[in-house]
């Protein structure tokens, strides 16, 4: 009879062992997955700068203006490249937000003669890169409060101490509206 109990009780140990296994697994598994979603982010972030660039190039050579806005726009990348964390990030695309207004405004302000298909396409594409960079923060941010919800509970919260995984920021999407008004008739 004892044999019998000490049998179950290694199998009900061996089951509450790999059920918390099995939860710790999945706990890793979304913050991995927070990790990869931030890298997209910032890969769809490092994209728009490249788009930013290609327009005030196409804007600075077609229209012979002399501004200063390549320069803000080179300060505003070195301060997102060089951002440790999320909320630097946000004052580095505030930054940006400002010069594609002074862009999209002194583009409004010339004559339409000038603009040409090479800069609908362009402004095709960033508005593109707008709405997936969106969809990418609030995804992640979805997955950020799953993973802070998980964490409140002790094994996960545990498992979270053992590993060093820390606390992902949110990004503060409405303070993050960088939807510049780009409704240029070509």
């Amino acid at each position: 009879m004892g044999a019998v109990v000490a049998v179950i009780l290694i199998l009900v140990l061996s089951f509450i062992v790999i059920l918390a296994l099995f939860s710790v697994m999945s706990f890793i598994r979304l913050y991995n997955r927070t990790k990869n979603i931030q890298a997209e982010v910032d890969r769809q972030l490092k994209y728009r700068y490249g788009l930013v660039f290609k327009l005030i190039k196409m804007v600075s050579d077609g229209y012979h203006q002399k501004s200063g806005d390549a320069e803000k726009l080179s300060h505003a990348y070195e301060m997102w490249s060089g951002a440790s964390s999320i909320g630097d990030k946000t004052r580095a695309e505030k930054k940006l937000n400002e010069v594609l207004k002074l862009l999209v405004d002194g583009l409004k302000s010339k004559p339409g003669p000038e603009a040409n298909d090479d800069l609908a396409v362009l402004f095709d594409e960033l508005d593109w890169n707008e709405m997936k960079l969106v969809y990418a923060q609030m995804f992640y941010n979805d997955q950020v409060r799953k993973y802070l919800k998980k964490r409140r509970f002790f094994l996960w919260s545990l498992a979270a101490c053992i590993f060093r995984f820390r606390n992902p920021e949110i990004f503060d999407v409405d303070n993050y509206s960088r939807k510049v008004q780009m409704d240029l008739t070509f």
